[in-house]
């Protein structure tokens, strides 16, 4: 007959591996609410896991030994420290997906009959696309050149990026006239924010660009959407004209550029 077992419970390391137990399971259904880990939170979730599987073994019967080689070293553990290491070398490494490449994306002109004027300020009262690549003005005041686009590929750090986008309009021969340096994102929602995207609406702009929040969130996009005026007589572009844009990563290091032409007439 066997001998009963009167081990008795550590009552210590029951209460730590409830803890940490109870810790992981909060990092882990935190994790799946988040969707995008930095690396450095996957890799305090990979070293949580398993800790807590180690303590949580001393809850369960039986006996585990473990040997064998780790890179150079030999290693034999037994009871919740096989476990832990199991764990920790079974569970599958998560790498950093390769970046997406910065791109320039859905360049279109805007009509400018949209322009509305608020406060000293004008700003777009809603996105149509423009019908044709050719302006008209017969004052140099008159002259509105809207445009919109979106960066994608944005290098994301939790929250945080570092966007950056210039433009300049050129005349045919490449002289350039008019150059400016748009808003530096800093945040992945900052555009949100800007006083044109707020009149309009995030929605908005996403439907005019075709695209759903998922995608935004996946691809690392950024819209933009912007008014070019105030042209002087001597700087309004001679019949065909070229607009650049310029977009740069701060975190990956990546850049992006984009022409598009389009024509000036005077009425």
């Amino acid at each position: 007959m066997p001998e009963p077992n009167n081990r008795e419970v550590s009552w210590p390391g029951f209460v730590i591996g409830c803890i940490l137990l109870i810790a992981a399971l909060i990092a882990f259904f935190w994790a799946f609410w988040l969707g995008h880990l930095s690396p450095d939170q996957r890799s305090l979730l990979m070293w949580l896991l398993p800790l807590a599987s180690g303590f949580g073994c001393g809850a369960f019967a039986g006996s585990l030994r473990v040997s064998g080689p780790v890179g150079s070293l030999a290693v034999a553990a037994t009871g919740g420290f096989a476990v832990w290491l199991l764990s920790y070398y079974l569970l599958p490494k998560v790498t950093e997906p390769p970046s997406p490449q910065l791109k320039i994306s859905s360049f279109q002109f805007l009509d400018e009959r949209e322009v509305q004027t608020d406060g000293e300020n004008r700003v777009m009262g809603s996105l149509k696309p423009r019908t044709s690549r050719g302006f008209e003005y017969s004052k140099p005041e008159d002259l509105l050149i809207p445009f919109a686009f979106y960066v994608s590929g944005v290098k994301r750090d939790g929250d945080r990026i570092d966007l950056a986008v210039r433009f300049s309009i050129s005349d045919g021969t490449g002289k350039e006239i008019v150059s400016q340096d748009l808003p530096r994102y800093e945040r992945f929602d900052a555009w949100k924010s800007r006083p044109g995207a707020a009149k309009l609406g995030s929605r908005a702009i996403l439907n005019f660009f075709d695209l759903r929040p998922e995608e935004v969130d996946k691809y690392g996009i950024v819209p933009y959407h912007n008014l070019v005026r105030d042209f002087g007589s001597k700087d309004i572009p001679k019949d065909t004209a070229i607009i650049r844009i310029h977009a740069s990563d701060g975190l990956s290091g990546a850049t992006a550029e984009r022409e598009e032409d389009f024509t000036v007439d005077h009425k």
